[in-house]
């Protein structure tokens, strides 16, 4: 399986935040190889052209279809993060993966955290 990647930066998680926002820059990003095999040093440095940095968040949201933002994003933090994300895709069979990119200031907070 191949993953295609809809890459949003936005500034911070917003409690309301949608899965398409006109508060983030979207862009894409597909690793041509199999879904197994991407590796978080590869994909942190792919996301370099995609305005993401070293103090950055790195999220992606869940697959499952009952899964809504912003709760449904899981902090990606090194290779066993990318190995769930890449499982969890498998396991819904599902080949695009949202990744958000938090810039601000709440990019450390809990997703959960923002719910009021």
């Amino acid at each position: 399986m191949v993953l295609r990647f809809m890459v949003h930066s936005v500034k911070e998680l917003y409690p309301d935040l949608q899965e398409i926002d006109s508060r983030d820059e979207l862009s894409q990003i597909t690793i041509a190889a199999p879904a197994k095999t991407i590796v978080h040093a590869d994909l942190v440095r792919d996301l370099r052209d995609h305005r993401y940095t070293e103090d950055a968040g790195l999220y992606y949201l869940n697959p499952d279809p009952m899964s809504k933002l912003p709760t449904g994003l899981h902090k990606i933090d090194g290779p066993d993060d990318v190995t769930q994300m890449v499982s969890a895709h498998e396991e819904q069979m599902t080949k695009i993966c949202h990744l958000y990119i938090v810039n601000g200031s709440c990019s450390g907070r809990d997703p959960e955290a923002l719910i009021p």
